[in-house]
């Protein structure tokens, strides 16, 4: 997931920590955010972002939330299901998938 040169951070939070990939020289951000309920189960929503400086990428529709959205779940199936957030704030424009299972 994170390419050399890359800065990593773990952020801890109550249900489960989540690992940060940055790329310094281009803005571009990845993380994987695993929510747990207690320590004896498994996860019960993992949330994957992607973080990109505002415009760098065209602009976001809702058609096209909802082609990547329709993509990503043909991607991992129907055993789960999932939502896209897209929101704008501090100068990135972020995505990030929220996964749970059926």
């Amino acid at each position: 997931m994170i390419a050399p040169g890359w800065t990593i951070h773990i952020v801890e939070h109550e249900s489960g920590a989540q690992i940060i990939g940055l790329d310094p020289s281009t803005g571009v951000g990845l993380s994987v955010k695993p929510s747990f309920r207690d320590e004896t189960r498994l996860p019960d929503m993992l949330i994957v972002g992607s973080y990109f400086p505002v415009g760098m990428l065209p602009p976001t529709t809702d058609e096209l939330k909802r082609e990547m959205e329709l993509a990503a779940q043909k991607e991992i199936g129907a055993a789960y299901a999932l939502r896209l957030s897209h929101e704008i704030k501090d100068n990135l424009e972020m995505f990030e998938f929220f996964i749970v299972e059926l």
